[in-house]
This record gives structure tokens, sequence and C-alpha cells, in this order.
């Protein structure tokens, strides 16, 4: 005899870093702090016991398997705040290797604040996500030298270079009948 579990509906709020709106700069930035969150396709890393190379297939750590790409990767907030309890944050820092990357700082802001967009202006971020929420990757110096990062990009001086990645936070009704 079938046994019927129980389902209710439910209402949730989903937040991602929004690759679809990345600029170039973005992108970069993601990619450069957080090898491997956007691979989606097997890719290849050097072997170091014989120089051969190996086949490698990211696996999303809070999401499941390797068929969920970074664009269909979400958190669950606790409401339209897009609060997720820093899931979304904690995900990103998994790809984050320092020894590869540097020091990299990674935080939620909400744009919709104004004490946010002045502390970015003040730190010379001019262009903002259309989305109210995004995240700043800050690429911090080292040894009085800015962030290699920060350097290829024109910076001189040792102080953090931040980029901003737009999130989307949108709402999703999951019906349990």
């Amino acid at each position: 005899m079938p046994i019927r579990l129980p389902t209710t509906t439910v209402d949730l709020w989903l937040k991602r870093v929004a690759v679809d709106s990345l600029s170039e700069l973005g992108r970069e930035a993601l990619d450069t702090a957080f090898p491997g969150f956007e691979l989606s396709e097997d890719y290849l890393v050097p072997d170091e016991f014989e120089g051969h190379r190996l086949h490698i297939r990211r696996e999303r750590r809070f999401g499941g398997d390797a068929n969920l790409s970074s664009k269909r990767y979400f958190t669950v907030c606790n409401d339209s705040s897009g609060n997720d309890h820093g899931t979304l944050v904690y995900e990103l820092y998994a790809y984050y290797v320092p020894e590869r990357v540097g020091p990299v700082k990674l935080g939620e802001i909400d744009l919709r604040r104004d004490e946010f967009r002045r502390h970015l202006e003040a730190h010379g971020v001019d262009a903002f996500p259309e989305e109210p929420l995004a995240l700043e990757v800050s690429f911090l110096p080292h040894s009085a030298k800015p962030h290699p990062f920060a350097s290829k990009h024109g910076q001189t001086s040792a102080v953090p270079y931040h980029v901003l990645l737009p999130t989307s936070l949108h709402r999703e009704r999951i019906d349990g009948s």
C-alpha cells in the first residue's frame, strides 16, 4: 500500500550571483578570486606525480552535484531582505585558494543603504549594478604592494581594490500538492 508523504506549499526567497549581469571586470574578478565557481565543464589541473593532467569536476558544495551550474545555484533567504546567513559568501569562499589568489575579502552589501554607497564611492567605486544587493570582492594589498589583480587594472598604491558582483533575489513558490 503506497504511503502518502505530507507536503506543503512554500514561498521562498532565493539569491544567487547574477552571472548573466556581470561586467567584464566582475567576471574577471569572480574567476580570479574564486577559480572554478563558474566552471560547469570538466577542467584540467596538473598532476604533481607524473606530469599528467587530470579531469576534475567541481561539485557544488551546498547545491547537490556537479550538474548544477553557477547560473542555477541559489541560496535560500529568510525573507525579501536577502539574508541567507552568509551561505552565498561561504559557498564562494569554498573556491578561494589563498596561496594561488592572494589576499581577498568578500562581503555582502545592500546598495539601498546610503552608507554602503558612500563607503564604496570613497574607495573609488563609481559603477554600481542595477540589482540592489551585491557582493563586494576586495583584492587586498600584500607586502606594501597592490594586489596583482589591482595592478593589472592600473592601481599603483597599496590599498584594497574593490569590485562589485551583482546578486539577484527572487521569490519562488514550490507547490507541495
